[in-house]
């Protein structure tokens, strides 16, 4: 019955990610010890470039790589841009993808990668998130968790650094 007035039931199994991509997370992490989940999972990916047009040079192709060498869905591939202003994130990826990949901006399409924003992707997840933190600035602890938590199996940072 609401409003609930029991105590509040806290996750203390991490189920979602990856130990790699736990361990990562958490670095940004504030609140309640969560357990690390037993499957190791792969390493954590980085592309570094100079500029937001090399950077989304970069995720294009890693995208097309994910896609075509890997056989993974693009729909189980989001992008979520850190940086601002998102918009600039957006048009230079698009200018800079592969011909044979489909895109999407901040609303899913089976067959299509996902582009958006950490802020609008919150409490969603997706096997493969690339989060790309396009500025030398560190990012809000907040949202670098949030960001890098969204991905269950691989998680690829873009950017001029990891974060």
């Amino acid at each position: 019955h609401y409003p609930v007035r029991d105590d509040p039931f806290l996750l203390t199994v991490n189920c979602r990610n990856t130990a790699r991509i736990h361990s990562a997370a958490y670095l940004y992490y504030r609140g309640e010890d969560t357990e690390r989940p037993s499957i190791e999972g792969v390493p954590i990916r980085a592309l570094e470039g100079e500029t937001i047009s090399s950077q989304a040079a970069l995720i294009a192709q890693e995208v097309s790589m994910l896609t075509s060498n890997e056989h993974v869905d693009a729909a189980d591939i989001v992008v979520l841009v850190l940086g601002q202003p998102k918009n600039a994130h957006y048009d230079a990826l698009i200018k800079s993808r592969s011909p044979s990949t489909k895109w999407t901006i901040e609303a899913r399409r089976p067959g299509h990668v996902l582009v958006d924003t950490v802020r609008r992707f919150k409490g969603l997840e997706s096997p493969v998130v690339i989060v790309w933190a396009s500025s030398l600035s560190p990012p809000e602890p907040e949202l670098a968790y949030v960001g890098i938590s969204r991905a269950k199996s691989l998680l690829i940072v873009a950017g001029l650094q990891r974060i």
